[in-house]
């Protein structure tokens, strides 16, 4: 929202000013940052499908860390904690598993 209203040119971007560039930097961090997490759950599911138990350790960091970052912002949405407790239901479930890999 701060992008298109500093690219429309509006009132809003002449009221934010400056602060518009810090909040743009920090959600580029936090969208690399989930990008980054969703990456390492994506290549340790398709290394788990392949039956190696590396893959749940790059799922379990991976998804672990996003279903924190989801309990932790479920302060302000119920669907972050929804969110959140399925991501971390999901690692404890393929832990349970973890015989059937080599």
């Amino acid at each position: 929202m701060a992008f298109f209203a500093i690219a429309s040119g509006s009132n809003v971007a002449r009221i934010m000013g400056s602060q518009v560039d810090g909040f743009m930097t920090i959600l580029i961090v936090v969208f690399l940052l989930f990008i980054g997490f969703s990456v390492i759950s994506i290549i340790g599911a398709a290394k788990m499908h392949k039956g190696k138990k590396i893959g749940f350790v790059l799922f379990a960091i991976g998804s672990g860390l996003l279903g924190l970052l989801f309990l932790l912002g479920a302060a302000q949405q119920m669907s972050n904690l929804i969110l959140g407790l399925i991501t971390l239901g999901l690692v404890v479930g393929f832990a349970t598993q973890l015989k059937h890999l080599r």
